[in-house]
């Protein structure tokens, strides 16, 4: 048989540890009354999972063919993995590192599947939806104000930017919390009802 089915079938074997998990965390996201958006789990879950899942296995494949070749790697790769890890923003916040080293953890796919998983079953959102309504203290974005990626730091402070080492973002909401935009023709669109994005 191909030998290829021995990882798949491993890979798959945790997969199902991993789904089995998710009863567990949808438990304690209930208990703890954060609540759940079954559309959104519905839709967005399943296509996390399988882009994680694709990733895993790919990552599989690679490790094995080079393990037969090469004995060590089982103990490189724990040594790896632990890494990967720490670069991944599991256990703090890519909000609370600073711009130029966020900028190489987005480089990380795993930092994007994180990310995804985070705010599906915890924050009810698969864009950032807080980025109308929260406070930001420090560095601008220059990708905000027009050319602002060609100015330097004088011309970004004369276009009204803020130069910092950091850029902090405070998020806050509740579940009343309703935001409308405005049209050029003055429509007005909801994007928030009752503290969930609705577009």
């Amino acid at each position: 048989f191909p030998r290829e089915v021995l990882v798949i079938a491993t890979t798959t074997s945790q997969l199902v540890n991993f789904l089995i998990s998710y009863l567990v965390a949808f438990a304690i996201i209930i208990v703890t009354g954060a609540g759940i958006n079954l559309q959104l789990i519905l839709l967005y879950l399943p296509l996390t999972i399988i882009i994680e899942y694709l990733l895993t296995l790919g990552i599989s494949l690679v490790v094995a063919a080079v393990d037969v070749y090469f004995r060590d790697m089982e103990y490189i790769t724990g040594v790896i993995t632990m890494i990967w890890i720490w670069l991944t923003p599991i256990m703090y916040s890519i909000q609370g590192v600073p711009e130029n080293l966020a900028f190489w953890l987005r480089l990380n796919p795993l930092t994007h599947i994180i990310g995804a998983y985070q705010n599906i079953l915890y924050y009810n959102t698969l864009f950032d939806e807080n980025a109308s309504c929260h406070l930001a203290l420090g560095a601008c974005y220059p990708s905000n104000i027009k050319n602002g990626d060609l100015m330097d730091d004088e011309q970004l402070l004369a276009c009204g930017g803020n130069i910092s080492i950091n850029h902090i973002d405070f998020m806050f909401g509740s579940k009343d919390m309703n935001v409308y935009g405005k049209t050029y023709s003055g429509e007005e669109i909801q994007i928030f009802k009752c503290g969930n994005f609705c577009i």
